[in-house]
C-alpha cells in the first residue's frame, strides 16, 4: 500500500486510520505491526495499539541494539550471505562481501552464535590480510568501512545478539521504532534492512505461507527508504525492501509506505502495489507519475484541488478495481510533548578478541595454516613467489632512497609499462616485502613505498634509525624538500633543525647566502602550526628569514594562513610565510 501526498495533506492520519481499522476488524489473531516512525508521530503508540506494543528508541544503545544475528531457527548457511550483502552494499564495500561472509561463517561456530562487528574487525586487524582473501585492498577497505560502521552506530550495532523482530512476531506484539534523528542516513537503511531480512527469511525458511495478512510493515515518510537510489546499491536493485515487496502477498506480509511523491518509489516496489491512496499533490513530476499509474486524465487540475483528508483511492484486487474519491476520517494528532518511557530489549554485549582465548588460538592456527600453504603448492606456484630481475632491482633502489615516489624509483629500474609496475608492486606486497601508501597532492596521486622487516632481511640490511619525527608521509616529504633546497643551491640543509635561540624545532633548516630559511611540513596535523611559526620568527629573534609551509593539497593553505593570522603576534610576519605543495616539490625536483 502506497500513500502519496504533499506535507500536511493527511498521509500520517491515513496511516493511523488504516492501522486502527485493521486492529478493530480482527477479534483474534490480529496482524503484527512493525512501524518505522521518522518524525515522532507515534510518540504514544498505546493510543492506537493499546498495551500490546513496544516502543524502542534506535538512538539509545542502552535500550536498543541491533546486530547481524539471524532470525529464529534459520541456519547460518542461509543467513551469512544475505546479511553480508546488506552490510557490504550499504557500507559501499560490495567487493569485500565474500571476505566478510567468510569471517562471519568462521566465527559463528566458535562463538556458538553471531559475532559482533568489533570482533570481526579485531580478527581482520590481528591476522594477515591474505587469511581472508587474496585482494589486499578489499580487506583494507573492509576494515575501514567497519570502523566507520561501529563509530557512526554510537553503540547501536555493538552487540552479538540484538533486536530480533521474529521474537515479537511469535508473541504477537506490535513494535514502533523511533528512528527520528537517526543519522547518518545509512544507519536507518541498515537497521531497517536487517529487520526486513529477518522477517523475509524467517517466513521463507519456516514456510509461513498464508492467505491472510499476518505482518504489516509501516514506513512513514518513506521517500528515503523507497527511492530508486536507495535500492541501486544492491545487485540488480534487489534490496530487502524490494524482495519483500515482491514476495509479501504469498507470506502474509503487507508493506505500507507514505511518500511525498510517487516518483520517489522504486519501480519494483511501485509495480507490486495493490492499493494506492493519493492525497493532495502539487508537484508536477509526482502528478505526471500518478496520472500514468491511475490512467486518469487531467490530474494536474484534480490533485491540487483536493482538500485536507480527501484522497483518490484505488484497490486493484477488489470487485471495483477503479479509482474513486474518498474522505479519510480525522484522528486528532498527538501533540504530547513527551512520550511514555521507552521500552528496552535484551541484548548480548560485544566481546573483543582479547576476551576470547579460544578464538585467539583458532585465529593463530588459521594464520599458521595459511603460512604453511606454500609447502603444499605446486612447483609452478612456488616459482611465482621468486623475485624477478625488475622486482629485485626495485627493492635495491628503494633501499637507497626510500623517500622517493614509486614512479621515480621505477624510472631508475628501467622503461617499464604502468601495468608491469603495478604487477611488481602487488607481488612485492603479497610477499610482504614492501608496504605502500597512496597520497593525493594537487591534481596527482603519489604512491610511496617502505621496506618491511622481511624486505630488509632479504636485502641483508639493518633497519635505519629515522632522523625525522612523524609518520611516513611526513618524513618522506621532509627529505624531498631537503633535496630540493640542496638542488637550488643551499649551503647546507638540516633535518630536525633547532631554531636559533629557541627550544623549538622545525622540520628543515636550509642556509642560503648566510641566512636561514626554514620549512615546516604539515600533513594530517595542524594543531601546533602556530607554535612553530612563533618559534621560527619571535623566539629566534630575527635569525630566520622565511618559513615555507608544505602541505599535500593547495586547499589547505588558506585555512592554515587564517589560523596563523588569528594570533595577533604573528600578523607582522605574514609576508615572510610561503606555502607550497608536495606536487610543487616533485615537479621542481624531478622536472618531469
Amino acid at each position: 500500500m502506497i500513500i502519496v501526498g504533499k506535507p500536511g495533506s493527511g498521509k500520517t492520519v491515513t496511516l493511523k486510520v488504516y492501522i486502527k481499522g485493521i486492529l478493530d476488524s480482527f477479534l483474534a489473531d490480529k496482524p503484527v505491526f512493525i512501524v518505522a516512525d521518522s518524525k515522532k508521530d507515534f510518540i504514544n503508540p498505546e493510543i492506537i495499539f493499546g498495551d500490546n506494543v513496544v516502543h524502542l528508541p534506535v538512538n539509545d544503545p542502552a535500550k536498543f541494539r541491533i546486530s547481524i544475528n539471524p532470525p529464529r531457527d534459520l541456519p547460518i548457511g542461509g543467513w551469512a550471505g544475505p546479511i553480508c550483502t546488506v552490510l557490504a552494499s550499504r557500507l559501499g564495500m560490495f567487493a569485500s562481501r565474500i571476505s566478510l561472509s567468510e569471517i562471519y561463517k568462521w566465527l559463528y561456530p566458535l562463538l556458538g552464535g553471531p559475532p559482533s562487528p568489533e570482533l570481526i574487525m579485531d580478527c581482520l586487524v590481528n591476522a594477515p590480510s591474505n587469511c581472508w582473501g587474496e585482494k589486499l585492498d578489499y580487506i583494507a577497505f573492509l576494515v575501514q568501512a567497519l570502523q566507520g560502521y561501529i563509530i557512526d552506530g554510537n553503540g547501536t550495532f555493538s552487540a552479538e545478539k540484538g533486536f530480533d523482530v521474529t521474537d515479537l512476531i511469535e508473541k504477537g506484539t506490535n513494535c514502533v521504532l523511533d528512528i527520528a534523528n537517526c543519522e547518518p542516513a545509512y544507519r536507518r537503511y541498515v537497521i531497517f534492512d536487517i529487520i526486513l531480512l529477518q522477517i523475509l527469511l524467517y517466513a521463507i525458511h519456516n514456510h509461513k505461507k498464508t492467505n491472510r495478512v499476518r505482518i504489516c510493515l509501516v514506513i512513514d515518510e518513506a521517500d528515503l527508504f523507497a527511492r530508486p537510489s536507495a535500492q541501486s546499491v544492491y545487485p540488480d536493485n534487489l534490496s530487502p525492501l524490494t524482495l519483500i515487496a515482491r514476495l509479501a502477498r504469498e507470506y502474509g506480509i503487507q508493506i505500507i509506505v507514505s511518500v511525498s511523491g510517487l516518483q520517489n518509489v522504486a519501480p519494483y516496489i511501485r509495480t507490486g502495489c495493490d492499493c494506492l491512496v493519493v492525497h493532495k499533490s502539487t508537484d508536477s513530476e509526482s502528478i505526471w507519475v500518478i496520472q500514468n499509474t491511475l490512467g486518469i486524465p487531467q490530474m494536474e487540475k484534480l490533485l491540487p484541488a483536493l482538500k485536507e483528508g480527501q484522497c483518490i483511492f484505488r484497490y486493484a484486487s477488489c470487485a471495483y478495481p477503479y479509482p474513486f474519491l474518498g474522505q479519510v476520517r480525522l484522528i486528532e494528532p498527538d501533540h504530547s510533548q513527551k512520550s511514555r518511557p521507552y521500552d528496552s530489549i535484551p541484548f548480548t554485549k560485544s566481546r573483543r578478541l582479547k576476551d576470547l582465548p579460544h578464538v585467539q588460538e583458532a585465529l593463530q592456527n588459521r594464520i599458521n595454516e595459511r603460512n604453511n600453504t606454500t609447502l603444499r603448492q605446486s612447483k609452478a606456484q612456488r616459482k611465482n613467489q621468486k623475485l624477478s630481475k625488475h622486482e629485485r632491482s626495485f627493492l635495491d633502489h628503494l633501499s637507497l632512497k626510500d623517500y622517493d615516489p614509486v614512479h621515480i624509483i621505477f624510472s631508475r629500474v628501467g622503461n617499464l609499462s604502468s601495468g608491469t609496475q603495478q604487477k611488481i608492486i602487488k607481488h612485492l606486497e603479497k610477499l610482504k616485502l614492501v608496504e605502500t601508501i597512496l597520497e593525493r597532492t594537487g591534481k596527482m596521486f603519489v604512491r610511496f613505498a617502505d621496506l618491511t622487516e622481511a624486505g630488509m632481511k632479504l636485502l641483508n640490511k639493518e633497519p635505519e634509525k629515522k632522523e625525522i619525527r612523524g609518520k611516513n608521509t611526513h618524513r618522506k616529504v621532509c627529505y624531498l624538500k631537503r633535496d630540493l633546497d640542496l638542488k637550488n643551491g643551499a649551503e647546507k640543509s638540516i633535518c630536525e633543525f633547532q631554531y636559533p635561540n629557541s627550544t623549538g624545532f622545525g622540520d628543515i633548516g636550509s642556509k642560503f647566502k648566510g641566512k636561514w630559511h626554514c620549512t615546516e611540513v604539515v600533513v594530517n596535523c595542524t594543531s601546533n602550526v602556530c607554535g612553530h611559526v612563533k618559534s621560527c620568527f619571535i623566539e629566534s629573534q630575527g635569525q630566520v628569514e622565511t618559513l615555507t609551509i608544505v602541505t599535500l593539497l593547495k586547499s589547505e593553505h588558506r585555512k592554515l594562513f587564517e589560523k596563523i593570522m588569528s594570533v595577533p603576534d604573528l600578523v607582522f610576519f605574514a609576508n615572510r610565510i610561503k606555502f607550497m605543495t608536495l606536487e610543487d616539490i616533485l615537479k621542481e625536483l624531478y622536472e618531469k
